[in-house]
């Protein structure tokens, strides 16, 4: 995997370089159980990170499904 994404021009860092990335240092607006996506993060537009954020699914109901599977099994 690391040869294909080399010949696609990826270079790598190591995790303490990555660390002092902008994007780990913003707070965290999103408290609920499963978080807000890395996406929102790394995008700059806060108006278009709304929109996104505002237009995904509500899943509850699909969630609730899940657990009461889980529950069974």
């Amino acid at each position: 995997m690391v040869k294909k994404l080399k010949e696609q021009a990826y270079s790598f860092i190591n995790l303490d370089e990555a660390m002092q990335d902008e994007v780990y240092a913003q707070e965290n607006k999103y408290y609920k159980k499963w978080g807000v996506s890395w996406v929102y993060r790394w995008m700059t537009n806060s108006i278009e990170i709304k929109r996104l954020m505002n237009n995904e699914p509500d899943i509850l109901e699909i969630y609730k499904e899940y657990q009461k599977i889980q529950k069974q099994n």
